[in-house]
């Protein structure tokens, strides 16, 4: 049977992939998925929050929290009793193996801060806590969207018949000079003719 040496690198390479975005618990028992070690995200939208139950245990209680680093501002809830159940709807195979995997998507609240932050996942019943470190940009105004392709068609609409009135205004202005011209040259035929024939 023939193997492909580069299908086998591939597959490995995948595997190694994906042990490598993962963050194991301190106490074993489930790993974090996402968020991304040291990923940026921004206030204002969603934080996706995803982790790997590994072991069939009934005992595992989880709290999730955002917590700024270094700065003065208040510890977010993410979820309390965070969902560890093992139900078949939740079954992810991973090499063979069946493992639980749940996943929530947090509003990051508009007024946080921009800087450095952590997703602490406690686990209630070891009270062990593991930690994901990442990055927050600033809340980004909707105010500051570009215009939408409506506004830009009405915008040249509006330039496009303001550059047509001006047209407009242009050759009938002309018009008038000629129209005006013509008569002085007329009148000016007349007064010669009336000054032979009174003349002669």
């Amino acid at each position: 049977m023939y193997i492909s040496i580069a299908g086998v690198f591939l597959v490995l390479s995948g595997c190694a992939s994906f042990g490598a975005a993962q963050i194991q618990s301190l106490d074993g028992l489930f790993n974090v998925t996402s968020p991304i070690e040291s990923g940026s995200y921004v206030a204002g939208q969603k934080l996706p929050v995803t982790y790997i139950i590994l072991q069939e245990t009934t005992s595992l209680k989880m709290n999730i929290f955002l917590q700024a680093v270094g700065m003065n501002f208040t510890t977010t809830t993410i979820a309390l009793n965070a969902d560890v159940s093992q139900e078949v709807s939740s079954i992810v195979t991973v090499n063979q193996k069946t493992f639980w995997q749940h996943s929530y998507n947090y509003d990051i609240p508009q007024i946080s801060p921009a800087g450095a932050y952590k997703v602490v996942f406690q686990s209630v019943n070891t009270n062990v806590n593991t930690s994901v470190g990442i990055n927050l940009n600033p809340f980004i105004s909707s105010s500051l969207t570009p215009p939408s392709s409506t506004q830009a068609s009405s915008a040249a609409s509006a330039s496009s018949s303001t550059g047509s009135s001006s047209s407009n205004s242009s050759r009938t202005a002309n018009d008038s000079q000629r129209i005006s011209g013509n008569i002085g040259f007329v009148a000016a035929v007349l007064a010669t003719g009336l000054f032979f024939i009174t003349t002669f």
